[in-house]
């Protein structure tokens, strides 16, 4: 995924982090449309939520992950403890307009898998 115009119709959600750990971010069970996912952020504890400014804070993407083309979207990444992230989610759109964009009912699991504490 590579042209943010091919990416409309989009909600976001705003998710910190519990722990330094994996996350997953999966529309695999319930999304019957050909949906975009992407995350931004800093991965930075101390940071805000904000906005992102192009894909500079662009931390992952996926369209079509779940193994079906045209389908919905899946992306595992790292994340750290008490961080904000954006999770944006969306439609592909061929024509690069919100009115072209694959829309409908969706659902998005989001799981965290926290890194084991060392022990002293």
């Amino acid at each position: 995924f590579t042209d943010p115009d091919l990416f409309q119709a989009d909600l976001w959600f705003e998710y910190v982090s519990p722990c330094t750990g994996t996350l997953s971010v999966q529309m695999c069970n319930g999304t019957f449309y050909d949906s975009v996912l992407a995350v931004y952020g800093t991965n930075d504890p101390a940071g805000a939520c904000e906005c992102p400014d192009g894909d500079a804070s662009l931390l992952t993407c996926d369209d079509d992950g779940c193994g079906e083309l045209g389908g919905p979207s899946i992306t595992t990444f790292a994340v750290v403890a008490d961080a904000c992230y954006l999770i944006r989610v969306g439609g592909w759109s061929a024509n690069g307009q919100a009115d072209g964009a694959a829309r409908g009912v969706s659902r998005l699991d989001i799981g965290v898998l926290c890194a084991p504490t060392p022990s002293n």
